[in-house]
């Protein structure tokens, strides 16, 4: 595994996997233009809103990563619009969302150590 830690989530073939992880990333409503939601939609909740269980709540299904490059949104409430800025919010692994609690953090989400030069390898 790479200093990144990247293949603990995204290990399948297309750099994905069928795991539920909570990162508190911010919601839909918080992108400004957001269409048709605010703080009390359901889709909110990610898995949660499917499953009841609080337990769920603020996790998504890992993505994958195969062709990101062409991707302009990134993470459940598209909050992020560039690779880097997606690297930089795992680098810090700290939630931006406060009504995501940290017992539905997930635990791979933890803080990187990766130097300016090793981000540009990760990313180019």
């Amino acid at each position: 595994m790479g200093k990144a830690r990247c293949s603990t989530c995204h290990n399948s073939p297309s750099f994905g996997n069928t795991e539920f992880h909570a990162l508190g990333t911010l919601d839909m409503y918080h992108k400004s233009g957001a269409l048709n939601t605010d703080a009390s939609d359901g889709r909110n909740l990610g898995r949660g809103f499917f499953t009841g269980e609080e337990a769920d709540n603020y996790a998504v299904k890992v993505p994958r990563l195969y062709n990101i490059v062409d991707y302009t949104h990134f993470f459940h409430g598209s909050c992020k619009t560039a690779v880097r800025a997606v690297v930089d919010f795992k680098i810090k692994a700290k939630s931006e969302n406060d009504s995501v609690s940290d017992e539905n953090i997930s635990p791979y989400f933890r803080k990187l150590y990766l130097s300016y030069e090793e981000v540009n390898e990760l990313i180019d």
